[in-house]
């Protein structure tokens, strides 16, 4: 039988098996504020590479608007579609009628007698088919574009009065279920999108003061109508706004600036 000092040693040990209520509670709490600096960390880290996505995003758009504009030899627009999205639009022309509904589909179209595709084969005009035409007057959108260059219209000159035929385009699109085709009216510009919409990064907004979207528009010499500014800010609770800003400056002559304000 084993003596009583062998069984006190034996109880000591058996006591000290688990952890003291005090030894959980600071391990716990090391945990957590190992964890705390961890995550926000990581946070910020994700509001960084956001930030700079924005910034790099825009500058190397308006740099392609430009590029396209001067080397395709047409107006390209640069269109703020709503508070965080934006795309690229190839001028094309004007609508000479308002949009109407097609009698044998559930299609619209509308005309342009102006379109230089007189000549052309229907399949070579065609390749626009599936791409996106926008109504940069209105920031409205038709997709899956059909074109028609055989159609005449009827034209007049404004001091005589006198009326000639004119060969012209007729386009026929599908619209969103949202859109109403009489808000596509003459004299509102079109042309075809160049790339997909662009959105800004989660959390990101265009600082819209007037609440209208910007139109920017680059000539085929690169330059623009007038010095635009164009300001990013970053929305962190419900109504506030993050000091930083982005402000993107394009003057006049086309040049591109960006600076952190």
């Amino acid at each position: 039988m084993p003596g009583d000092a062998e069984v006190v040693k034996r109880t000591k040990y058996k006591g000290r098996q688990g952890f003291t209520l005090m030894e959980l509670l600071v391990v716990m709490g090391i945990m957590l504020i190992v964890s705390t600096i961890l995550v926000a960390g990581y946070f910020g880290m994700i509001r960084a590479a956001s930030y700079t996505a924005a910034e790099t995003d825009l500058f190397n758009h308006l740099q392609l608007a430009r590029q396209r504009a001067s080397l395709d030899g047409v107006r390209v627009f640069f269109m703020l579609i709503d508070s965080n999205s934006y795309v690229l639009v190839r001028g094309a022309g004007t609508l000479t009628r308002d949009m109407g509904k097609s009698e044998t589909s559930n299609r619209y179209r509308f005309y342009d007698a102006y379109a230089d595709y007189d000549g052309h084969k229907p399949e070579e005009i065609n390749l626009a088919k599936r791409v996106r035409v926008w109504n940069m007057d209105k920031g409205l959108y038709g997709d899956d574009v059909r074109i028609d260059p055989t159609n005449p219209e009827d034209m007049y000159v404004p001091v005589s009065g006198a009326r000639y035929k004119r060969p012209s385009c007729k386009f026929e699109v599908l619209l969103p279920s949202t859109v109403e085709h009489k808000e596509w009216k003459r004299g509102d510009r079109y042309g075809f999108e160049l790339y997909p919409r662009q959105m800004l990064p989660k959390g990101f907004y265009f600082d819209l003061d007037d609440g209208k979207p910007v139109t920017l528009v680059f000539k085929p010499d690169g330059t623009t109508r007038q010095n635009t500014t164009i300001t990013v800010f970053e929305k962190i609770g419900e109504k506030s706004k993050s000091k930083n800003k982005i402000r993107i400056t394009v003057k006049a002559s086309g040049e591109i600036s960006v600076e952190d304000v």
